[in-house]
């Protein structure tokens, strides 16, 4: 089924988001900004999901604008690197409540793939046993301008945040950055 609102369509079909506008009687519609891992089937559990967040991240990439992807309290696994498209913010509900646990050891668990990038309000773990000896980046903002991170909480690492970029704003952290 699909939700319709005046300016966005939200599901339609058999649950693919639709980001942006597909026509009908409003041609001036806006494309869909704020969005919810949810509606990829994406809900903290102890099940490794790196593969279905970045699907929702993904949905973003042929937008070209900035947009808003929102993660619910408690725990969210991965295994891998996030990738975070030109523009989008990552949006947890705040440190010691969206949390990014790590599977494993030695891969960057977000970079940002273009010019302004948020990510705010979560906190990273690693896998029990392993918080002191983690490798790995966990937030590289690489080149790009703009970028935001805020209210987060870095786990046991020896490089928390890396950006070579310029007018990038890194508040509010707590644990080690370089």
């Amino acid at each position: 089924s699909r939700i319709e609102s005046s300016r966005q369509h939200i599901f339609r079909g058999t649950g693919l988001v639709a980001l942006q506008f597909t026509g009908g009687s409003d041609p001036e519609g806006e494309d869909c900004r704020n969005t919810h891992v949810s509606w990829w089937g994406v809900f903290p559990s102890g099940d490794v999901q790196t593969a279905a967040i970045q699907r929702a991240l993904n949905a973003y990439s042929t937008q070209g604008r900035e947009g808003i992807i929102d993660f619910d309290n408690g725990s969210y696994r991965i295994d891998g690197k996030l990738t975070i498209p030109r523009g989008v913010h990552l949006r947890g509900c705040g440190t010691r409540r969206t949390i990014f646990d790590l599977v494993g050891q030695g891969y960057t668990a977000m970079e940002a793939a273009g010019d302004a990038v948020k990510i705010t309000g979560i906190q990273f773990e690693q896998t029990a046993g392993m918080e002191s000896s983690r490798t790995g980046i966990l937030i590289d903002l690489l080149d790009w301008n703009g970028c935001v991170v805020d209210d987060i909480c870095l786990w046991g690492t020896h490089i928390g945040i890396k950006s070579s970029g310029n007018d990038c704003r890194i508040t509010r952290i707590a644990g080690r950055y370089d």
